[in-house]
């Protein structure tokens, strides 16, 4: 998945076990250009980011 999937989260990952408290990472890949189309790139990612953000507030990320 990439930065062009808005309605799934690319990649999540937790810290080490032992490490307390235990937290929840959560990863977008973007491989565009940020030479290229800047607006097309930046909205894209503002896509992405407001899925990851309603993930959670909804605390779906449970």
């Amino acid at each position: 998945m990439t930065i062009e999937d808005k309605n799934k989260i690319d990649m999540i990952t937790m810290t080490k076990e032992g490490i307390h408290p235990q937290k929840v990472i959560l990863i977008i890949k973007d491989h565009f250009n940020w030479e290229a189309d800047i607006n097309e790139h930046l909205f894209k990612l503002q896509e992405k980011l407001n899925l990851y953000i309603s993930v959670i507030e909804s605390k779906n990320i449970f």
